[in-house]
């Protein structure tokens, strides 16, 4: 049995029905297919994809318009989640169904791994290479390596790092992988492009979304954009619309990003229609964590990624597509991605590898609550520890911070406070108190596990 106590839930559906449906999934999360499910799966998680800035999710502009012109086919999940709030502690966790005490994949102040992890065996690929498909993971990130374990199980490993947009060579590698390929040979493919990784260093839409010159730093000075973007809003203190229309329109430029990703992933939709292999290939659209963008307020604005466990980090798109989905919303099933490799391959019926994991089959059922974290090494020491910790189930959340070997615990209510900067105590909020007990199970069982998921 898993260390992570989960139960499962029942009656998240997606909202589209057809008849006669070809119902695939279970009492959980569940897609609706015209004709048979999909045989193929390709995975385009988009490195640092905030959630809130696709149509999907209310965003002021329509950033995938390639995928907002299949609507019809496209299924929507609300509720998805990541374990942690940078590349590899997530990818980690979908990768393997593991979560980040088990992989004791975590950063240090430089931003790579300090403690020597790697994977271990039993990764997603594996799974699919043992039923028979070909297997490819083609990243942007070099990170996602094969150093670290990330490649087990792949046929075909490749970390594009070119000259022009990273999505399009990304994209031009899979393109010719797929038609290298045997007309009749299964495959899975997953794709990391990093285009909406920051710098914001310009791209073919710029323009489309907002005028560069009214940005409050140069496109052409990678280096220098965070600094000059919070003096230019505390600049603005006082004037809460001007602060206003300034965050809009650096997000604005992290758009014009995401659409040349999107513009990619046409690329690759087309030639898999033009194969007459789009029909049965599952198109799964989602991120390996978010990104802060101005979030916060005066004096403490936020940017960046992989250092806390606000929303806009681990709050994470997650989008089905093919052709012949009944397209919909799933707005009350609870995910993470820790739950990929078990949900996949019920999804497409690939046997699962034997092993004790933490993710689970959400088409059997989904979260009631996750629970995402992000550590910190200390070069001293040579050791990491848990820094932040929340947990949430879609209403409420609960936040642990780490300080002196003890932790603190703030509650916030997301129908009022959905960006978590008002905090609250725990009592205060609904399902508060139980999910500072979970919260703090989590903790205990995850320092029993592995010292350095310890508070010091």
């Amino acid at each position: 049995m898993s260390w992570i106590v989960a139960a499962l839930l029942a009656g998240c559906t997606p909202e589209a029905e057809v008849a006669p449906p070809a119902l695939v999934g279970g009492p959980g999360l569940s897609l609706t297919f015209v004709g048979d499910a999909p045989r193929n799966v390709v995975v385009y998680t988009v490195d640092t994809m905030r959630r809130d800035r696709l149509p999907w999710y209310d965003s002021p502009h329509d950033t995938v318009p390639g995928l907002t012109d299949r609507a019809a086919n496209v299924v929507a999940v609300d509720q998805a989640y990541t374990v942690g709030s940078w590349t590899v502690p997530s990818t980690a966790a979908q990768f393997s169904g593991l979560d980040a005490p088990r992989t004791e994949m975590v950063t240090g102040s430089d931003g790579v791994l300090q403690n020597g992890a790697t994977l271990p065996a039993g990764t997603v690929a594996e799974m699919f290479k043992r039923a028979g498909y070909a297997t490819a993971l083609i990243t942007g990130n070099p990170i996602v390596s094969e150093e670290h374990g990330f490649w087990q199980g792949v046929d075909y490993g490749d970390v594009w790092l070119g000259d022009g947009p990273n999505s399009y060579g990304v994209v031009a590698a899979a393109e010719a992988w797929v038609a290298g390929l045997r007309e009749d040979q299964s495959f899975y493919l997953h794709l990391q492009p990093m285009d909406a990784h920051h710098p914001f260093d310009g791209t073919e839409f710029t323009g489309t979304f907002v005028d560069p010159d009214e940005l409050p730093f140069e496109l052409d000075a990678p280096g220098e954009q965070t600094g000059p973007a919070r003096l230019a809003l505390d600049a603005l203190d006082g004037d809460l619309a001007g602060q206003e229309a300034m965050v809009a329109r650096i997000r604005s430029t992290y758009d014009e990003e995401v659409l040349q990703v999107d513009h990619a992933l046409g690329s690759l939709l087309s030639a898999l229609e033009l194969a007459g292999r789009l029909d049965d290939t599952l198109v799964v659209f989602t991120a390996d964590h978010g990104e802060s963008l101005a979030d916060g307020t005066t004096g403490a604005w936020r940017f960046g990624h992989s250092r806390t466990v606000f929303p806009e980090l681990v709050h994470i798109p997650l989008a089905f597509y093919n052709p012949r989905l009944v397209g919909g919303r799933i707005e009350d099933c609870l995910v993470q991605n820790v739950d990929w490799m078990p949900t996949v391959a019920s999804l497409v019926g690939v046997p699962l590898l034997a092993g004790d994991i933490d993710g689970r089959d959400m088409t059997q059922g989904c979260r009631p609550w996750g629970v995402s974290s992000t550590y910190r090494w200390s070069n001293i020491k040579s050791e990491s520890s848990i820094e932040f910790a929340v947990a949430y189930d879609g209403r409420s959340a609960v936040r642990a911070t780490c300080s002196e070997a003890a932790y603190t615990y703030a509650a916030y209510d997301h129908g009022t406070d959905p960006n978590e900067a008002s905090p609250r105590t725990v009592g205060d909020v609904a399902h508060g108190n139980e999910l500072h007990d979970i919260l703090a199970v989590y903790l205990a069982e995850a320092a029993a596990l592995w010292d350095g998921a310890a508070c010091r």
